[in-house]
């Protein structure tokens, strides 16, 4: 494995957790997903950030029969004969963020084994969120939670 501490300020996620993610793969599952609330909120994560996370979290849950923690991480894992298969239209009509939501329900509706990776996540570094504000958190919570629903009653 790369030696990645030289970069290790730019990164948001620790690159030193990269094996944590292939190893599952290695292991049988299609999709490794990040949680960053397996155990408590990231010291740098405001609370309302926390809030609507575990929110769409819950969303999930009820609706895929999942039991996820967090599905905003963007610390993700997957063959890429499974991220093919997912069909994504995000980049042709969807606005803001809500890839990593649809790709988590797509596996899931696609019977692919899809396991939660623990993940320390250091806040951001070096720039600010494009979602500067509680407003426009709370309206892209909105889009992403659409996104859940939606694709759960898709054919």
């Amino acid at each position: 494995m790369r030696d990645y501490r030289h970069s290790r300020r730019r990164w948001r996620n620790s690159p030193e957790e990269i094996e944590s993610f292939i190893q599952p793969l290695l292991d049988g599952n299609d999709f490794a997903k990040g949680s960053r609330l397996f155990k408590t909120r990231p010291r740098k994560m405001p609370p309302y950030r926390w809030f609507g996370n575990k929110i769409l979290a819950f969303s999930c849950n009820i609706l895929y029969g999942t039991r996820f923690s967090d599905i905003c991480s963007g610390y993700n894992s997957f063959w890429k004969k499974a991220y093919l298969a997912l069909d994504l239209t995000y980049a042709e009509n969807e606005i803001g963020c809500s890839m990593e939501q649809q790709m988590i329900v797509k596996a899931k509706k696609a019977g692919m084994r899809i396991t939660e990776v623990p993940h320390t996540s250091r806040g951001r570094i070096g720039g600010t969120s494009v979602l500067k504000n509680v407003k426009l958190s709370v309206n892209q919570g909105f889009r992403d939670w659409f996104v859940i629903v939606r694709e759960r009653f898709r054919g």
